[in-house]
């Protein structure tokens, strides 16, 4: 079971909440999948920051790293994790850096897997 709606519950009672906090909430309220993907450390001219979250839904809409590339291979990555569950630490490499990011995946009691 995902613990993302247990994360983002309590942070959207902050006024600043950030736009991926936002992003998963609606995701939840509206009972589609998405995944939450968390920079756990980057590499120096990687296209991303260690602490930055992105979020992609089923479809690959959401929170998006601007690097197109980049993004790309976080989209194949959360497709897996929608299929297979989490990814705790896996390498995403660019041609400018690498970064490791871990994948939290969320499905709807309609959209999991029997």
């Amino acid at each position: 079971m995902s613990r993302l709606p247990a994360l983002i519950t309590p942070l959207m009672a902050t006024p600043a909440a950030e736009p991926w906090v936002h992003f998963c909430a609606q995701c939840i309220e509206r009972e589609r999948s998405c995944v939450l993907v968390t920079v756990l450390d980057a590499s120096p001219g990687a296209p991303c920051e260690k602490g930055e979250h992105f979020v992609y839904d089923g479809d690959g809409h959401g929170l998006l790293p601007r690097d197109s590339h980049f993004s790309i291979a976080l989209h194949r990555l959360t497709q897996t994790a929608l299929a297979e569950g989490p990814v705790l630490r896996v390498a995403v490499p660019s041609t400018s850096g690498e970064a490791w990011v871990s994948l939290e995946p969320f499905h709807t009691h309609s959209q999991t897997k029997e």
